[in-house]
């Protein structure tokens, strides 16, 4: 069998789905692969970075995205609230 991928249940409850690249709801072939939004990357000038780099990319701002997260639900946010934060 190939690859699974991760299903999350909650906070950080994980389980193996069934989900495959052939078989799987969505009809998503490239189910398990790291999603790259290159026409964000092509307008942010980041285009011409090889896979490794944008993976690289993609996981230092989905780090960013935890840690600010994490401050928002540490500032008084109930599960499955959301608090809207201005910045700037």
């Amino acid at each position: 069998m190939g690859s699974y991928v991760t299903c999350y249940v909650r906070r950080s409850i994980r389980f193996p789905c069934s989900y495959t690249n052939a078989d799987n709801p969505f009809g998503d072939g490239k189910l398990l692969e790291t999603f790259v939004w290159n026409k964000k990357l092509e307008k942010e000038g980041l285009h011409d970075l090889d896979m490794h780099e944008k993976k690289k990319l993609i996981f230092q701002k989905q780090e960013k995205n935890k840690i600010e997260l994490a401050k928002v639900i540490s500032g008084g946010a109930m599960f499955g609230e959301l608090k809207l934060v201005k910045s700037g």
